[in-house]
């Protein structure tokens, strides 16, 4: 049986693998731009925030509610956290299988673009979350800070990839 300090430990274990995910996919999407592949460093980018941080979420939110409600400042038990797990393993999924099936950009793009609204939606909530209710949680900053990181590099790679492919 696991104590309280390790279980408390998971979702900040989780959210840091979401994170180092999303670096992984920044550092090889600008490698991918270095060498001029905007539609690779897209896909780069999809591939490991969207999926990492999808995946890390899932597990999180399903399998350690708990600790994750407890770091969030969240009442334990909702339903919510068990249909933000599979919401966020549909992202995953969906994009796997875009990518995989080789959908094409406009798909990815439209797939980066929910999950970018997902992820506007979700920094207004731990903002409110802070302002309104005054739950002034280290997980709650780190999230607001993770999704704008994972937002701005998803526009702009996104951006980058749009533009190579709809030039004249």
């Amino acid at each position: 049986m696991l104590s309280n300090t390790y279980k408390a430990m998971f979702p900040i274990l989780l959210d840091t693998m979401g994170l180092v995910g999303t670096l992984i996919g920044i550092f090889l999407g600008y490698y991918c731009l270095k060498v001029y592949d905007p539609v690779m460093a897209f896909d780069m980018m999809m591939l490991w925030s969207i999926c990492c941080v999808g995946i890390a979420s899932f597990l999180g939110s399903l399998f350690f509610r708990r600790s994750t409600s407890k770091a969030l400042g969240w009442k334990f038990g909702a339903s919510f956290q068990i249909e933000r797990a599979f919401y966020h393993l549909a992202f995953s999924l969906a994009t796997m299988t875009l990518y995989f099936g080789n959908w094409g950009l406009e798909a990815l793009l439209a797939i980066a673009y929910l999950f970018s609204l997902n992820l506007v939606f979700e920094i207004g909530l731990h903002a409110y979350d802070i302002f309104y209710y005054k739950v002034t949680s280290t997980q709650k900053f780190f999230r607001i800070f993770a999704n704008f990181i994972i937002l701005t590099y998803l526009t702009y790679f996104g951006y980058q990839a749009y533009l190579y492919t709809h030039t004249i």
